[in-house]
Formats: structure tokens, sequence, C-alpha cells
């Protein structure tokens, strides 16, 4: 499950950033995006200036797996009402679908008439 996914990218130092960015394209939470380029600033400095920061990388990913600890019930509840909200859409494409084949390609607006099925969903 997509819900459980998100959060191994945290047990990889260095990826752990990775999780939050996951995390963020399945909940589309701008904060998630935030958090994911906080936490991957370090790999930046390591790839900079090694002996400097690989201390900082090692406290980001400890952080950063805690964080996650923490926010993983709210996180994991966020994914299930985005992908909620995506599988009611996506049913109602699928009935719209059903409907139009079952009248020839239209469906019945009846104050308008018939509509093509496909000027009405990109409309």
């Amino acid at each position: 499950s997509e819900s459980v996914h998100w959060l191994m990218w945290s047990w990889i130092p260095g990826l752990h950033w990775l999780a939050w960015l996951h995390a963020g394209r399945l909940t589309r939470e701008p904060l998630y995006y935030v958090f994911s380029l906080i936490y991957a600033l370090p790999i930046l400095l390591f790839l900079l200036n090694r002996p400097l920061s690989i201390r900082a990388l090692l406290l980001s990913w400890a952080i950063c797996c805690v964080h996650l600890l923490l926010q993983q019930t709210v996180i994991n509840r966020r994914i299930a009402q985005h992908q909620g909200k995506a599988g009611s859409a996506q049913e109602l494409m699928q009935a719209l679908l059903r409907a139009a084949l079952t009248h020839g390609g239209y469906i019945t607006d009846i104050p308008h008439g018939p509509v093509n099925f496909y000027e009405y969903l990109t409309s």
C-alpha cells in the first residue's frame, strides 16, 4: 500500500528527505515539500564539503526519522483522504463513461438536450 511505502525512504541516510517528498506527492501538502528541502540541505553541504557536513547529514537523518515517526499517523490519514477523493472522482468518471456508452456516446442533459461525452468532461 502507498501509505507505507513513503516511510521506507526515511531509513536510508542521505535519502531520508525523499520520504517527505514522497509524502508530499501523495498528499499534495505543500509543507511536506518544504520539509523535504530542509532535510535535503545537509546532503548538498555534504557534497560540497565532506568533513564538516557528515555530522550534519547524520543529525538531519536522525531528526527526520523522529519527525516522520511523530507525523506518521497524520500523513497516513492525509494519504487516505487524498486517495479517497481521487477514488471518488475516478468512480464518477467511470459512471459517466458507462452512461455515455449506453446512449451511443452521448449523455443526456435534460435542459440542454444530448451532450457529447468528451465535450462534457473537458468543459
